[in-house]
């Protein structure tokens, strides 16, 4: 089931090349007050910082309450 607070990443290849699960986790955790594209912005920043040379691509989203 998915919950409020849930958080999903979808990516390609060229962002979890350069980071890795802990990273991932850790700019999600300094960016979960701001919005989701400001948390995908930052990992795809963090990316590139890091030397990407192919292709990135990040969507965040986050679930912040259940609507029936």
């Amino acid at each position: 089931n998915i919950v409020a607070g849930d958080e999903f990443l979808l990516c390609s290849d060229g962002l979890n090349i350069h980071l890795d699960d802990d990273d991932i986790a850790a700019i999600l955790e300094r960016h979960s007050g701001d919005g989701a594209k400001d948390a995908a912005t930052a990992l795809i920043e963090e990316t590139k910082a890091r030397g990407a040379d192919d292709n990135v691509s990040a969507v965040v989203v986050r679930i912040n309450e259940r609507s029936d």
